[in-house]
């Protein structure tokens, strides 16, 4: 965390990968390391289990849910949030931004793709049919180059 990154070891598809960190999420999880430190004085991991091992995928989804309706938000049949819609909304709100600053979003998309762990575009591609708003800016942003790909009958397909 001093040098502003942390690494995520044995991730999804069991990759390590880098995250760089914001001064402010540094300082939070610096105040976090020193309250944990007190339970968990000799931990292995970063994030441990309740039991000090390795936190799994269930135990997070389990808290997120109590968490979520401890807090008194909604989750019926309607609304059942997840700690992984975290992720998709990160994907999609930075795609939104670099559309909004008039960025050209396929060439950011290999910088989301590694971000986020993808071992493809296409795996990251997905996220922007997730985003609705996102079609009436993309199609202002490529007019300029629709004369590239004519149209074609239907007997040309």
């Amino acid at each position: 965390m001093d040098q502003g990154y942390i690494d995520i070891l044995g991730g999804k598809a069991l990759r390590d990968r880098r995250l760089y960190l914001c001064d402010e999420l540094i300082k939070y999880l610096k105040e976090y390391d020193a309250k944990i430190n007190t339970v968990f004085p000799d931990r292995e991991h970063f994030f441990p289990g309740g039991y000090g091992g390795m936190y799994s995928s269930s135990a997070i989804s389990s808290n997120f849910r109590n968490i979520w309706l401890s807090a008194g938000l909604k989750r019926d049949g309607k609304v059942k949030s997840r700690a992984y819609d975290f992720r998709h909304h990160f994907a999609c709100a930075n795609i939104m931004r670099w559309s909004e600053e008039g960025k050209d979003i396929h060439a950011m998309l290999p910088y989301l793709m590694r971000y986020m762990g993808h071992s493809s575009l296409e795996s990251t591609y997905y996220y922007i049919h997730l985003i609705p708003d996102y079609f009436s800016q993309y199609r202002t942003l490529t007019a300029s180059s629709a004369y590239v790909i004519p149209e074609v009958d239907a007997y040309e397909v």
